[in-house]
């Protein structure tokens, strides 16, 4: 079952209300090339490297960073400083790894791909569907 309001997160704004077909795609990019479509993976990590040593050698190079080849889309950290999420878009499970790689000595990272929550839903109802028929 689909709720009656969904919550729609984009980079800078949050939508409520009906889902609208502007949204139903969420996971591509307008930007992508023709045929490509990116995948959106939620992201979280834990730091390995609590020392003070450790803080101040990923601070140091995280403001050097320049993210990529992922998009990401939300980038946040936990109010208790033990790590944090991020959504990514990225065009392939490749991409992903070289945009986490430089941070492996430190963060030891989840993944996981996500969709949009109706057709999320949609796939559902049809998996539950064809065990219906078993």
């Amino acid at each position: 079952m689909i709720p009656n309001e969904v919550f729609f997160f984009k980079p800078d704004r949050l939508y409520s209300g009906q889902p609208k077909q502007e949204f139903a795609n969420d996971h591509q990019i307008a930007n992508s090339k023709e045929g490509e479509t990116e995948m959106l993976f939620h992201v979280t990590w834990e730091f390995i490297d609590n020392s003070e040593t450790g803080q101040k050698r990923s601070l140091q190079l995280f403001s050097k960073w320049q993210p990529g080849p992922g998009q990401f889309q939300a980038f946040y950290g936990f109010a208790d400083g033990g790590g944090g999420v991020a959504l990514i878009e990225a065009s392939s499970v490749s991409d992903l790894a070289k945009t986490m790689a430089p941070w492996t000595p430190f963060l030891r990272f989840t993944t996981r791909p996500i969709l949009p929550i109706r057709e999320s839903a949609e796939i559902s109802g049809a998996a539950a569907a064809w065990r219906d028929t078993q």
